[in-house]
């Protein structure tokens, strides 16, 4: 049918609104899909101020959508051959 889309603009600053994101990395609870981006991504993360003035848009989206995925219910996942992937309820 479509999808939602769900508009939310920032109530902090970009060094506290990636903060959670960071601690994540920090500890390894970050992964990223292998790609072409990958690099690209992580020279913007090394290089992340928080002053707006440098390229950030990737980490502002990637704390964004760190946010919203923790603020998420929990989902378990369980593997089935015959059919794949298949979310359950926590």
């Amino acid at each position: 049918d479509g999808h939602r889309l769900v508009f939310k603009r920032p109530t902090v600053d970009k060094i506290t609104a990636s903060g959670p994101l960071s601690s994540r990395a920090e500890h390894g609870r970050v992964l990223l899909l292998r790609g072409s981006w990958n690099e690209a991504f992580l020279a913007e993360a090394e290089a992340f101020d928080g002053s707006g003035k440098g390229h950030d848009d990737q980490i502002d989206a990637a704390a964004l959508a760190d946010d919203v995925l923790e603020s998420m219910a929990p989902v378990v996942v369980a593997f089935n051959p015959d059919i794949g992937y298949t979310p359950r309820d926590a």
